[in-house]
């Protein structure tokens, strides 16, 4: 007689509210702006963090969402600390950001990484753990001779280009202290690469939007759809579970889902 497995879920539904999703950016926000385009009764965008001034929060004062900005740099500056990568200070930003998240009036059940360029650390990781995503534009299913992941980091798209990959996809995980090594959700539909070769900064640059719009796009919206829904939790193992069989999610499509295993 088979165990029943005990499964944690990410989120679990309340039947009269939506799930509150704290999105944090750095740049363009055309992430955000996707989140914020396909949110409805499962999921509510109800406040933008960033770590610097950005298109982000002029996202968020359009749409009528409350944003924090806590300038990284500044942080640091007024600390008197000039390398960036000094620990304890990371940490102390990170308490800060915790403490301006707790001024809200909601309770933050997700945080995505829409486009936010800082490492998470500790801090962040244990105030809500579990439950901060970040969609990277790479397929993390992929290794290495090592069997690490390969394409991992800010190059994710060139690294795969360059390596000979004719396709892209995106991938949404849960953040962990390390880069990209997450457990994976969602993986996005694969987009050919169609720009001609030799590859240059510019033809990759065309591709990787391309790559935002059919993968990104549709991966993050499915991610926090299927949290939302209660669908995805972690085993005894802390492997990710989805309808009760443990593995990932594929986007197939802009509406097809299909599940394998991990």
């Amino acid at each position: 007689m088979e165990t029943e497995q005990k499964i944690e879920l990410l989120y679990s539904p309340a039947p009269t509210k939506p799930m509150n999703v704290v999105a944090f950016g750095s740049g363009t926000g055309s992430n955000l702006e996707a989140l914020i385009e396909a949110q409805k009764d499962l999921y509510s965008i109800k406040a933008i963090f960033c770590d610097r001034k950005c298109r982000c929060l002029e996202i968020g004062d359009h749409n009528g969402i409350p944003t924090i900005y806590l300038s990284f740099k500044r942080y640091f500056k007024e600390k008197g600390v000039t390398d960036k990568t000094d620990l304890q200070t990371r940490f102390s930003y990170e308490d800060q950001v915790i403490y301006l998240l707790s001024q809200l009036n909601v309770t933050t059940d997700i945080i995505f990484l829409a486009g936010y360029m800082r490492l998470v650390h500790k801090p962040l990781l244990e105030a809500f753990p579990n439950r901060i995503l970040n969609v990277h534009p790479a397929d993390l299913t992929i290794l290495d001779e090592k069997r690490h992941r390969q394409y991992v980091g800010v190059d994710g798209v060139s690294d795969a280009l360059n390596a000979g990959e004719t396709s892209t996809r995106s991938s949404v995980f849960i953040v962990d202290d390390n880069i990209d090594t997450g457990q994976l959700l969602v993986l996005g539909p694969s987009v050919n690469y169609t720009e001609g070769y030799p590859l240059t900064e510019e033809k990759i640059k065309v591709h990787h939007e391309k790559q935002k719009q059919y993968s990104d796009w549709i991966a993050s919206v499915e991610a926090l759809k299927l949290i939302a829904e209660g669908r995805i939790g972690l085993n005894q193992n802390g492997n990710v579970v989805i309808d009760n069989n443990e593995g990932y999610h594929i986007c197939a499509g802009s509406s097809q889902l299909l599940t394998t295993n991990q």
